[in-house]
């Protein structure tokens, strides 16, 4: 049993597990033969992690080469725009109306590179939070007012339905708003012939969360997707890199909460973060860490 099972180890098979009976010596060594291959088992997992870590490096820094790139080419491109338009004021009514229309759809496009590039970078930094007082409403309010234009655009109303009196949390305002801003634009482009996105929030007596809600009025995610769109590089569109919710649920999950899709029959979205209360206010904590009290 002893020899078929270093066998097996010397195969690569670190699952092996040999039976330990009695206190013989053939006992104790069987027992010190399953140690052995349990610390084989936590070396190769820690090589594992290396590995991963070395490639995840690697990874960022080309990411922050290419994004360095793109970002001066995209940058130097809205500056031409900028500088055409101003020098198009006057004329014919329609012509410059009608390259007005052209600029604002290469500005628009230039954006959604801006994100994607975004995306790219934030999705290789995995930075942790940098935890303070957050005024969460005041935060989602940011996000809603970066694609209120898109929205309108397409003929979408944005409801805002946060009580006033919504908790303070230690939470990364600037993670959060990316968060926030990731979901809101999700729905927002996939409802291109308009629609209705409702924001609520609460803290439900049964746990000690507080709950925002993101519904929208668009197609919907199939049952069998609502798991698959938190991960990297899933996408159910067309453009895009499938990264936006794969950083949102990182994000909620660093500030030690979670997101999910609402059960519930298509079509419509319901998307929820949940995000843990502090145990004290926050303007108790915040008091507490402050460099007087110190």
């Amino acid at each position: 049993m002893l020899v078929n099972g270093a066998q097996q180890v010397a195969q690569g098979n670190l699952g092996v597990t040999l039976p330990v009976n009695g206190a013989d010596e053939m006992a104790r060594l069987a027992e010190t033969f399953n140690r052995m291959v349990e610390r084989l088992r936590e070396h190769r997992q820690l090589q594992q992690r290396l590995n991963e870590a070395e490639k995840s490096s690697l990874l960022g820094r080309f990411a922050a080469t290419v994004a360095h790139e793109v970002r001066n080419s995209l940058n130097f491109i809205n500056l031409s725009i900028d500088q055409i338009r101003a020098k198009h004021v006057d004329g014919d009514e329609r012509v410059t109306r009608e390259l007005q229309r052209n600029l604002r759809n290469v500005k628009d496009e230039i954006n959604r590179l801006n994100r994607l590039v975004n995306d790219f970078m934030a999705a290789g930094r995995q930075t942790p939070p940098q935890l303070a007082p957050c005024d969460l409403k005041a935060t989602t309010e940011q996000a809603v007012a970066m694609v209120e234009r898109q929205a309108r655009q397409r003929g979408i109303g944005i409801k805002l339905q946060l009580p006033a009196d919504l908790p303070q949390l230690q939470a990364d305002a600037a993670q959060m708003k990316t968060c926030f801003l990731n979901i809101l634009t999700n729905a927002v482009e996939a409802m291109p012939q308009g629609g209705q996105i409702r924001i609520s929030g609460q803290c439900p007596p049964e746990k000690d969360v507080l709950e925002l809600r993101f519904a929208d009025s668009g197609p919907g995610i199939p049952a069998s997707e609502r798991e698959k769109v938190f991960t990297a590089y899933f996408s159910t569109k067309a453009t895009g890199l499938g990264l936006g919710l794969a950083i949102t649920k990182k994000i909620v999950e660093d500030h030690g909460g979670r997101i999910y899709v609402a059960d519930g029959d298509v079509p419509g979205t319901d998307m929820v973060v949940e995000l843990p209360l502090p145990r004290h206010p926050v303007s108790q904590l915040a008091t507490a860490t402050s460099p007087a009290s110190a």
